[in-house]
């Protein structure tokens, strides 16, 4: 089986085109989305980075308030500021991990261990210690968050972080992907390294939705969850994919059909459109069966599986639009499909063209 690395990787100015995918779900702004945002904006001013305005910037531009507003449209406009917080925290941490991964001074050791000791400082500090000041954060600021959203729930915290530790363990262990090349393998390992589960707490939380764990294991919403994710993760390996391939970082589904299956770029890219289509129809097929059946009564069932699409939706759209994805300073001009660019800090996105 060939390696990651025998992708055939991307040279500046390489040309592939987007194709065009299907957007299913509803997507609509939070109607208090201004005030949350500048609530939002405030705090990581003021209080998660005051002594880092360029730091404070770059998380701002990630865009991640703009995706929570459009991914819980209808929360609890409270709980969603507490979650925009989160979330904003939550990309610095992310941004932190990748950089420790990257790190030319640390040997892949050292930077497994870095990384472990980042993660387990920032658990610390979610659990409402003053953890050891390996990542830096400010003790105060993150336990008045946890308060808050611990004050909905004692377990609350104590279940998002739960749902968050799936994924750092992809840089706290180092996992070798390398010979994976189905991609429905692929999506099962992605599941709870692309943060999934996280979101999905999320969902109960900002929509103050109680479900028992005998409905959330249930067969047919747990079926329901994995196309959702399937869903969420697609549209972000469809635009991540360029930034991941130039750091030859190749652990990506455009790459891997790339790699194990002979594919040309744009081959990849129309095959996992059509795989989005399907997730997203197969989505709405098995919430049809939930309908009908014995749990179709069940108390916020029916909310948390609508919230579950609109987050996909948001991740979608987010997708097209985060400097995250397509190089900083990026500015999406609105374009659904057509002939991308690719250099190794920027996508650019065809024109707009005016009948």
């Amino acid at each position: 089986m060939p390696a990651a690395s025998d992708c055939p990787g991307l040279l500046p100015g390489t040309r592939a085109y987007l194709p065009e995918v299907t957007h299913r779900f509803r997507w609509d702004f939070h109607p208090d989305f201004r005030a949350i945002s500048a609530r939002t904006e405030q705090w990581i001013l003021e209080d998660l980075l005051p002594h880092d305005t360029a730091r404070a910037r770059e998380v701002l531009e990630v865009q991640s308030t703009m995706l929570c507003c459009t991914g819980f449209p209808d929360g609890d406009p409270d709980r969603l500021l507490d979650l925009c917080q989160v979330a904003a925290w939550w990309f610095a941490f992310d941004d932190d991990l990748d950089k420790l991964c990257r790190s030319a001074e640390l040997t892949p050791r050292q930077q497994r261990e870095a990384c472990a000791a980042y993660v387990d400082d920032v658990f610390a500090l979610m659990a409402g210690g003053a953890g050891d000041g390996t990542s830096g954060w400010s003790p105060r600021v993150i336990k008045n968050l946890v308060d808050r959203i611990n004050a909905h729930g004692p377990d609350l915290v104590t279940r998002m972080a739960a749902a968050l530790a799936t994924w750092p363990s992809a840089a706290t262990q180092a996992p070798d992907h390398s010979d994976v090349g189905d991609l429905d393998a692929y999506l099962a390992i992605r599941h709870p390294e692309a943060g999934c589960q996280s979101f999905m707490i999320y969902a109960q939380y900002v929509m103050d939705i109680h479900l028992t764990d005998d409905i959330l294991a249930h067969p047919l919403v747990t079926e329901f969850q994995q196309a959702a994710s399937h869903a969420w993760i697609l549209p972000n390996d469809m635009h991540s994919f360029r930034r991941e391939c130039f750091a030859g970082e190749h652990f990506n589904a455009v790459c891997l059909l790339r790699r194990h299956h002979g594919a040309t770029l744009d081959e990849a890219l129309a095959h996992l459109g059509r795989r989005l289509d399907e997730a997203q129809q197969r989505v709405l097929d098995i919430q049809l069966k939930i309908q009908h059946s014995d749990i179709a009564a069940t108390p916020t069932l029916d909310p948390y599986l609508e919230t579950l699409k609109t987050i996909g939706s948001a991740n979608q759209r987010y997708s097209y639009y985060t400097p995250r994805y397509h190089g900083p300073g990026f500015r999406w001009n609105g374009v659904l499909s057509g002939q991308l660019t690719l250099f190794p800090d920027y996508t650019q996105f065809p024109g707009i063209i005016l009948s």
